[in-house]
């Protein structure tokens, strides 16, 4: 617990000061993150600990595949890491998702129903990335996965939102939204 406690404070420092490292600076729009007040009431209404601990998973697993800049890996299509992410990192990615949407709709709730959607724009980022070996797309379920562990079920992070879901009208939403459309 101490080395979390240290490294959210250097994070912070660090974001304070204006300097980036790893996904900070390849996903950071500028994005506010939601209120203290906000942040409690839908924590209070989300109370799944399944739901949470399968995106907090997800989270921890894409923070290996594109975090701390190990998505420039992904840049090139032709990449040998894409080949890892075909055959096992994207089936467990959407497993795990598709697990987490369950757990959501099964708790309800008003707010569920926008967490569903993040999670539904997931899994189809999912299938992008391994349709199309599109890079953006692992980075933005990085993103979804990062707020919605960090904001709607108090899993750590470094506090940082990359304004990417519809529960908390994230601002990328709609680039996500177009991410998807075009590969339709």
């Amino acid at each position: 617990m101490l080395k979390f406690k240290a490294w959210t404070g250097i994070g912070a420092a660090l974001l304070g000061m204006g300097l980036t490292i790893g996904m900070v600076s390849a996903c950071g729009d500028g994005a506010s993150a939601p209120s203290n007040e906000e942040v409690k009431q839908v924590q209070t209404e989300l109370k799944d600990e399944k739901a949470g601990d399968l995106i907090a998973g997800v989270h921890s697993k894409m923070n290996d595949i594109v975090g701390w800049n190990h998505y420039e890996v992904f840049k090139d299509p032709q990449s040998d890491a894409w080949n890892q992410w075909d055959r096992t990192d994207s089936l467990w990615v959407k497993q795990q998702l598709q697990q987490a949407e369950a757990a959501v709709k099964a708790h309800g709730g008003p707010k569920a129903t926008d967490v569903v959607k993040d999670l539904e724009n997931a899994i189809k980022l999912v299938d992008l990335a391994s349709k199309k070996h599109d890079y953006e797309a692992l980075l933005y379920i990085h993103r979804i996965v990062s707020d919605l562990g960090q904001f709607a079920y108090g899993h750590y992070t470094d506090y940082h939102s990359f304004g990417s879901t519809n529960l908390f009208h994230g601002s990328n939403v709609a680039k996500i939204q177009e991410l998807i459309g075009n590969a339709s």
